[in-house]
């Protein structure tokens, strides 16, 4: 598997309260299958950064369009790029 980050800013703060639910329901069945690493919002909730452990690009797209953030509207800017770790305390990434 390889690491893709993901990099989105929100949109509307009354979409973002109204879909959450959903959106966390569907990253906790992210990391229920390991296919979730780390994700969270930016101190000044401008926006957040996910870090999935996909197959390639394709199915790393296709989860961000299956999030309900995406769905909805409630994010915007999607930047998702391939990332290659080269120092981490335990291991991570290609398996």
């Amino acid at each position: 598997m390889t690491l893709y980050v993901l990099e989105y800013r929100y949109t509307d703060a009354r979409i973002r309260a109204g879909v959450r639910p959903r959106h966390l329901a569907y990253m906790r069945s992210l990391v229920d299958n390991g296919t979730l690493v780390m994700a969270g919002p930016w101190a000044d909730q401008s926006g957040a950064m996910v870090v999935f452990s996909a197959e390639d690009e394709e199915h790393a797209w296709a989860l961000v369009q299956a999030d309900p953030y995406t769905i909805e509207g409630a994010t915007t800017e999607h930047r998702l790029r391939e990332w290659t770790v080269a120092i981490a305390a335990r291991p991570v990434g290609r398996s």
